[in-house]
């Protein structure tokens, strides 16, 4: 059996007030494993028709790209400056830490965006993006499920710092 170097999201719909036990799944993004891994996170951007996904690549460390669409089962389009390890939506290369915090992960991984409310639709506010995730000291090593991750919360910054 040969192992896959790519990787893709699958993309379904499922209308509010129906159930579905299996229907088809169209890739909607693929790439190498490495730039699209896991964490995968949709939403919808208030006051515009547009939806944001991002996805947690894995190499060099981890970090998030972004994709939009104007319809769940629409085109997938990445977000220009926002979907690679030098430019990502959230990564190490484009966060700056408060005064007085010492770097202390180099990955943004699991995360989740904090949402404008709170129902099915999971929206967001473009002016109020925050993302929670999971980052480490990247001296820690050893098994997984014993590795010391801790939690960060990333604020979007308009002040040019």
């Amino acid at each position: 059996m040969t192992k896959s170097i790519f990787t893709h999201l699958a993309a379904s719909i499922l209308l509010a007030g129906s159930i579905s036990i299996a229907s088809a799944a169209e890739i909607a993004i693929q790439d190498q494993r490495s730039n699209l891994f896991e964490a995968s996170i949709t939403c919808k951007i208030r006051g515009t028709n547009t939806y944001l996904t991002l996805i947690e690549a894995l190499s060099p460390a981890r970090y998030y790209r972004a994709w939009t669409s104007d319809r769940l089962d629409g085109q997938w389009t990445p977000v220009p400056d926002a979907n690679t390890w030098e430019k990502p939506f959230a990564g190490i290369n484009n966060v700056t830490l408060e005064d007085g915090v010492t770097p202390w992960t180099r990955d943004i991984s699991h995360g989740e965006l904090i949402r404008d409310r709170y129902d099915e639709t999971m929206t967001i506010d473009p002016n109020n993006l925050q993302l929670l995730y999971q980052g480490r000291d990247p001296a820690s090593g050893g098994r997984y499920e014993l590795l010391p991750y801790q939690l960060g919360l990333l604020k979007l910054d308009r002040s040019g710092r």
